[in-house]
């Protein structure tokens, strides 16, 4: 009894922890070294995984057709803001789909999850095999606590773009990261204004507005 309580315990978390990380990620929030992140991600993959095995093996949950109908749209979402994470959460379907649903919503939701995927795979083919992206180059704020970079995505013949990329910085170990700015290929000129503006060639930008965005 005692030994079904504690992975009951390991469950939830494993779930809570799992909502947790993709919301901070689709806020903007990461880890400032490359390195750590990338650990972070396979920790995250192989958490997932297991988080789903038990949920299938020793809670035996088998999650009803249209609750994976509403689930693919939020995963489209998260597909288009983050592949890492959307990769584990591709398994949930064939792990924990109930059998005993509608036949037209089985329908519905394996025809969406078809589509997911090729959209999985589509969004993977085209970041890593089309767009190349690189930092031309960053500015510090007077207080070095934020750091503003100018980022250049590089889609060949397609053309490109280029984002100014706001990033504020957390004891020197996490970051939040937001696009404040995205135009052509022309490489703006940016300059910090104080520790709470930005001047992108002849635009001032006050990064403590909500949802600021400019586009050229």
């Amino acid at each position: 009894m005692k030994k079904n309580s504690s992975e009951r315990w390991i469950i939830y978390l494993g779930v809570v922890l799992i909502i947790m990380i993709i919301s901070m990620n689709l806020y903007g929030y990461s880890f400032i070294s490359p390195l750590i992140q990338k650990a972070f991600y396979i920790l995250y993959i192989l958490h997932s995984l297991y988080t789903l095995y038990l949920l299938r093996e020793k809670e035996e949950i088998r999650l009803h057709h249209i609750i994976f109908t509403i689930f693919f749209i939020i995963l489209i979402t998260i597909i288009l803001k983050n592949l890492m994470l959307a990769f584990p959460l591709l398994f949930m379907f064939p792990m924990l789909a109930s059998k005993k649903s509608h036949i037209m919503f089985k329908c519905i939701s394996w025809c969406m999850y078809v589509a997911v995927c090729l959209l999985f795979c589509l969004t993977i083919s085209i970041r890593f095999g089309f767009v190349r992206t690189y930092t031309l180059y960053t500015e510090i704020s007077p207080n070095e606590k934020q750091v503003a970079s100018v980022i250049m995505h590089d889609e060949g013949a397609l053309g490109g773009s280029i984002e100014v990329q706001y990033e504020k910085l957390y004891g020197g170990i996490i970051k939040k990261s937001k696009t404040i700015y995205r135009g052509g290929l022309n490489e703006p000129e940016i300059k910090w204004i104080g520790n709470n503006k930005i001047k992108i060639d002849e635009m001032i930008i006050n990064i403590d507005d909500k949802d600021v965005m400019y586009k050229r």
